[in-house]
């Protein structure tokens, strides 16, 4: 142990600390998502296509990067550099080529609706899936076939892209695969934002004229409930995330090129502790942001850490669907929930309200009820009664 450095010792057990969390929470991701009917969408297994690409980076080349930072050297041969290199590259194109598709599923799942089931059917949305895939893998064997080459890098002890070694495909890299979907992700989410934000007014606008509400929810056929705008923001976090985290090594990158004096090793290696620190981050984000995926990992966790399961706090409407609701307030729960969907569906449809549903005070309910409904109680209405959701 006396050969190695502190510096190496303090690396190296920062990046196995990285790779043991990151490994956690994705394997995770992967387990709440097929253990949990709700959770099984489109837009989530486009989420775990981003997850299995952390999982590359942590579990393969996590630990020979890790090796080679704590005795300073490569030991692995050329052909293993190669390897490495070529799966370090690809982890990174598929992260980004992923964020990008899911950035274009959530803006046709909430703008462009009305396509979105054809255009996201199941047949296709697999198909776009393994096409992510595909042109990840073709970007970076590139440098396999003379374009650009893998080679040990000692100032940051991992094996990559020699990009002095061709500068045109360093530039190739960085408009094709970085600029191009980071591109596409902000108009992505600008408009989606800018859509909601247009719908929550043309709401609000509604409720204070209650003659327009029928019109309203005839003419606007798509509600976006506050899960769906929060999942949003949380996928936004990511990509926030995802460039904070890879901007400084992209910035290494170009001085390496450029940038007539060596950049200091500290400088390297910490631009690569923090795009590593980015595969524990996604977990984290959709556990903390999103309801059914903290759901689902306090119930994965469960029998190791008790103290984490609490009784959550549901809406009425909600309570009803899931069956959580405790016996003494189920048949309360049930009546409140049969009114409001009956009476938003008599609004919706022009329907007579029946005799014995006048004590749901239609159509008043919708808005003026003791337990007034939210967003997603709309959303989940609406989504039952078009088939909206992925």
């Amino acid at each position: 142990m006396g050969q190695y450095t502190p510096e190496a010792i303090a690396e190296t057990t920062f990046m196995i600390f990285i790779c043991i969390l990151a490994s956690f929470g994705n394997i995770s991701l992967f387990i709440v998502v097929f253990t949990n009917s709700n959770l099984k969408s489109i837009s989530n297994y486009y989420v775990l296509s981003l997850a299995a690409a952390d999982l590359m980076v942590v579990l393969v080349s996590g630990p020979v990067t890790a090796s080679s930072m704590l005795k300073g050297k490569w030991e692995f041969g050329e052909t293993a550099c190669t390897l490495f290199g070529f799966i370090t590259l690809l982890t990174f194109v598929a992260s980004v080529n992923s964020l990008a598709t899911i950035a274009l599923n959530r803006y046709f799942f909430i703008v462009k609706w009305k396509e979105y089931k054809n255009i996201f059917n199941k047949r296709r949305s697999f198909l776009y899936g393994a096409c992510t895939w595909g042109f990840s893998i073709f970007i970076s064997i590139l440098p396999l076939f003379g374009w650009g080459k893998f080679d040990y890098i000692p100032e940051k002890s991992y094996c990559f892209v020699l990009w002095p070694a061709n500068v045109y495909y360093m530039y190739f890299m960085v408009i094709i695969c970085f600029c191009g979907p980071l591109s596409a992700m902000l108009i992505c989410y600008y408009k989606i934002l800018t859509f909601t934000r247009n719908l929550k007014r043309k709401l609000f606008m509604s409720k204070t004229n209650p003659s327009s509400k029928k019109k309203f929810f005839k003419r606007e056929a798509r509600v976006v409930s506050p899960e769906e705008t929060k999942l949003t923001n949380t996928l936004l976090i990511v990509v926030a995330c995802f460039v904070f985290c890879w901007a400084p090594f992209a910035i290494t990158m170009f001085f390496d090129v450029y940038h007539p004096h060596p950049i200091p090793r500290e400088v390297h290696v910490g631009s690569l502790l923090l795009g590593y620190l980015n595969s524990m981050c996604n977990p984290i984000l959709y556990g903390l942001r999103n309801t059914s995926f903290k759901k689902g990992f306090k119930n994965l966790y469960a029998k190791c850490l008790p103290c984490l399961i609490r009784k959550e706090e549901v809406s009425y409407f909600q309570s009803s669907i899931d069956g959580s609701e405790n016996d003494s307030n189920k048949s309360k729960t049930t009546k409140d929930s049969y009114c409001f969907k009956n009476s938003f569906e008599n609004v919706i449809e022009n329907k007579e309200v029946p005799a014995e549903e006048q004590e749901c005070h239609h159509p008043s309910i919708i808005f003026n009820h003791r337990v007034s409904p939210t967003f997603k109680d709309v959303g989940v209405f609406l989504s039952e009664k078009r088939v909206t959701t992925v």
